[in-house]
């Protein structure tokens, strides 16, 4: 069967709300990957000496991890991710929230 045959009708009923690949993830898997991200900034932190454009990563990766604490605080106390992702990547927003 050819490869479009295979591709499911549109059903006619309301369409549902889109999926997002965190929304299963609970505090404690948030709580992991924060770890993750706050290890791989430890990694990338620039050196003595270093250019201000070498810590542009090392930042990256320690304010994802700083939003990653947040998430999982916050979904710990009960908000939903779809709350959360409407914040985007406001962290006074979350740090609002978390008080």
């Amino acid at each position: 069967m050819p490869a479009a045959a295979q591709i499911a009708a549109p059903s006619a009923s309301a369409p549902a709300e889109p999926v997002f690949p965190g929304d299963e993830a609970g505090p404690a898997a948030l709580l992991a990957l924060a770890h993750a991200y706050r290890d791989a900034a430890g990694r990338l932190r620039p050196g003595k000496g270093a250019g201000p454009a070498a810590g542009a990563p090392w930042r990256l990766m320690a304010i994802q991890a700083v939003e990653l604490y947040f998430n999982a605080v916050l979904r710990h106390a009960g908000h939903a991710p779809k709350d959360l992702r409407a914040l985007g990547h406001d962290l006074a927003g979350r740090a609002a929230l978390a008080q």
